[in-house]
């Protein structure tokens, strides 16, 4: 016997009912899943999309990736610092959108977006020479690859990265005056 929609042969009747029941009249309410084209039962459906992997390309590097806009963190980084989506703090004020400056929107004002030291321009930290985090004066600030900011941290690298720091930020602002040095010249 033969199945009159998709052509299979059954040695029974049996055989050929079941087959019809289970195969053509469920198919009618199965859908295909948007991501990976796969029919599967309405309830099915809904559980299989919720771990389906998409696909996509990345929105920098077209590498591919699943689920994610990006392939890494540094391509998610150059992506933000081109788009500009650096810098600003956003928040309501008697229902007026209100924009605060930060301290990496106060450091690119004055510094290319590059590391200071190796030049690196694909991704890169904003730095606190002298790790006070609240103080954002423009001699405080530098932009670092992270490989460099991390050095910072490094009790072996700190110290001699901490006066090329300061001599690379004296080379572009002049020589620092210390509180300390001003209190006694007055």
């Amino acid at each position: 016997m033969k199945c009159e929609s998709c052509e299979l042969e059954f040695e029974t009747v049996s055989a050929l009912a079941n087959h019809v029941r289970w195969r053509h009249k469920r198919m009618s309410s199965w859908q295909m899943c948007q991501h990976c084209n796969v029919m599967f039962e309405a309830p099915n459906l809904k559980q299989h999309e919720r771990r389906c992997i998409r696909v996509t390309s990345c929105e920098t590097c077209n590498n591919l990736t699943r689920n994610k806009r990006f392939c890494s963190r540094s391509c998610a980084a150059s992506k933000n610092n081109k788009d500009g989506k650096i810098g600003y703090t956003i928040f309501r004020v008697n229902n007026k959108i209100v924009r605060k400056r930060t301290y990496r929107d106060i450091c690119l004002e004055h510094w290319p977006a590059n590391c200071v030291i190796c030049h690196w321009n694909i991704s890169f930290d904003i730095h606190h020479i002298d790790d006070n985090h609240k103080n954002d004066e423009i001699r405080n600030l530098v932009p670092l690859c992270q490989n460099h900011h991390t050095m910072t941290r490094m009790n072996k690298h700190s110290d001699s990265l901490r006066r090329q720091l300061l001599i690379i930020v004296e080379a572009k602002f002049g020589a620092i005056v210390k509180q300390e040095d001003a209190t006694f010249a007055s």
